[in-house]
């Protein structure tokens, strides 16, 4: 887990969340971790959010109704 400082960042799961501009997400899926990002634009109807391009990853947009997907923040 990233360390910053003395406090030590906890990730845990999220289910009928948004995330904020700026949060670090963590895609699991099948037990694995595809995708880690950071969100860069949230939807205003609030059905997903869009994960920053990360080196040569593309940028991602999440759906929050998708059920093989787990987010983690």
């Amino acid at each position: 887990m990233p360390v910053h400082g003395d406090t030590v960042k906890r990730i845990h799961r999220t289910q009928g969340w948004m995330p904020l501009k700026g949060d670090t997400i963590e895609l699991r899926q099948w037990g694995q971790t595809p995708r880690l990002g950071i969100a860069e634009m949230t939807m205003p109807d609030g059905s997903g959010f869009w994960l920053e391009p990360n080196g040569t990853e593309t940028r991602l947009f999440v759906h929050l109704s998708s059920t093989d997907v787990q987010i983690w923040a």
